[in-house]
């Protein structure tokens, strides 16, 4: 009986949420309301992310009816295939280089020390919300040089730009 106890604390542990059980037990599925594929493996991902003909990731094609396809606000480099993907991504890929980011070690350690610091005067603190979310915008901005008085207002446009791209079905939970 012991450990049978042992043995479902630890799977309650590896698998915190139970929409995830499915990424175990499928490694890809395709769901019909969405017309999107899952994928879980990373030889799925691996499969997906370099057979662009056959998997898209423009949102133009899976939902059709928005706006003006051609606005930029819908032709982030997140929603859009190669070469047009291609060729945004050069634009910013030498910014985003693991030597860079090696470089920048002692600042972000600054900048993770400062929003603890900000901790101390609340009440409440939510890592999420203050820590792990504000912490990559701060990254990004720094690593694209915006000055220091902008950085607020870089991170609110950042915030509302996610939340625009992201697709409604990606909010929501699978059960």
């Amino acid at each position: 009986m012991l450990q049978n106890t042992q043995s479902q604390f630890l799977e309650e542990l590896l698998t915190p949420f139970p929409g995830f059980i499915i990424t175990r037990v499928q490694p890809a599925f395709y769901e019909e309301n969405a017309q999107m594929w899952h994928v879980f493996s990373y030889a799925s991902v691996q499969h997906v992310i370099t057979n662009s003909a056959i998997f898209s990731c423009d949102r133009n094609r899976l939902y059709p009816t928005m706006p003006d396809p051609d606005d930029p606000t819908y032709q982030s480099m997140l929603h859009v295939d190669p070469p047009k993907h291609t060729r945004l991504r050069s634009l910013v890929s030498h910014v985003f280089t693991p030597r860079r980011v090696a470089q920048m070690e002692q600042r972000i350690r600054a900048m993770v020390q400062t929003l603890l610091d900000q901790l101390e005067a609340k009440d409440h603190v939510d890592a999420i919300d203050d820590l792990a979310h504000p912490l990559p915008t701060l990254v990004i901005a720094e690593l694209l040089g915006i000055p220091q008085p902008d950085r607020d207002r870089f991170r609110v446009w950042t915030d509302a730009y996610v939340e625009f791209i992201t697709p409604l079905h990606s909010r929501l939970h699978v059960i």
